[in-house]
Order: structure tokens, then C-alpha cells, then sequence
């Protein structure tokens, strides 16, 4: 199984691959600090990932641009996007549930978010 977390933020791209590991060791977990740098990723990759967790609030390219872009791409639309924020905007929330892209909130424990990673690839 391949994991792809999309965060501008070090600290929370550090501990959510070390929740993905605590889970599963044998889970890929790549991290990407951008919008544009997981697409480019996702252009040239010949392996898609399971699921991607993008978090919404970030600069340049946010997470519901990111995932817009993904769900636009044919070859990558099947893939489970998850957006993952302390915050939701309720007008995107629906349009993003017709996508079939689901959402997380931002655990603010190390075990809350082993767990709640846990119930969505598990």
C-alpha cells in the first residue's frame, strides 16, 4: 500500500508518516509540501497511490485546488483523496462529497490521528 501526504507544514509531515508507520511499517508513506509538487509527482509516477491526504490551508496551491487538479485527471481519479484540515469550508464540504473525497479533521494527539488513519486505510 502506498500512502501520499500533501502538507506545507515539516512538523506535520513528520508526524503523520510516523502515524502511517506506527500503523504499518510496510506502508509507503511519501510526503510532498506542496500542491504542485505532488502533481508533478503524480505526471511522472508509473505507481498511483492508494490514498492521498492533502491538507487544505496552504499557500500557492491549496488543498482544494490540489485535489480539483488530481479528480480533473482521468488516469488519477480513482484514487481516494482525503482532505485533512482543522478546518472546512461547508459550501466546498458538499461539493467535495459528490467528488467521493473524504475529510479528516487534524487530530491534535499522536493516537487520535494513528487512529483515525487507521479507520480510513484499514
Amino acid at each position: 500500500m502506498q500512502i501520499v501526504y500533501v502538507d506545507d507544514d515539516a512538523d506535520d509531515r513528520e508526524m503523520f508518516s510516523d502515524a502511517v508507520r506506527e500503523i504499518d511499517p510496510q506502508i509507503s508513506c511519501i510526503v510532498f509540501d506542496s500542491g504542485q509538487s505532488v502533481l508533478d509527482y503524480l505526471g511522472t509516477t508509473g505507481t498511483f497511490p492508494n490514498y492521498i491526504f492533502i491538507d487544505i490551508n496552504m499557500p500557492r496551491m491549496n488543498g482544494y485546488e490540489c485535489a480539483k487538479a488530481i479528480k480533473s485527471k482521468k488516469k488519477l481519479k480513482n484514487i481516494q483523496i482525503i482532505m485533512y484540515s482543522t478546518s472546512f469550508n461547508p459550501h466546498e464540504l458538499a461539493e467535495f462529497t459528490q467528488l467521493g473525497i473524504k475529510f479528516l479533521d487534524k487530530p491534535n494527539k499522536f493516537i487520535n490521528l494513528v487512529h483515525s488513519i487507521r479507520c480510513i486505510i484499514l
